[in-house]
């Protein structure tokens, strides 16, 4: 095996990476995700999303348990 050979190989695999890539993003059933991810820039949503409250509940329940808090 010499370097001819090795450079065609990572050229077979790369190329076969790009295909796969490309198909995963284009597969039908990811649509919707791409879709709802694409949407969410554009989203007007002025109250916080679930996991968003939650943290800020954390993070207001962890300076309550800090000593000194009022």
């Amino acid at each position: 095996m010499n370097v001819n050979d090795l450079r065609s190989l990572v050229t077979v695999l790369s190329l076969a990476s790009f295909i796969g890539i490309v198909a995963w993003v284009f597969a039908p059933r990811r649509k919707a995700h791409f879709d709802e991810s694409a949407a969410l820039a554009l989203s007007d949503d002025e109250e916080p999303t679930a996991r968003a409250q939650a943290d800020l509940n954390n993070d207001l329940s962890e300076e309550a348990r800090r000593p000194g808090a009022v």
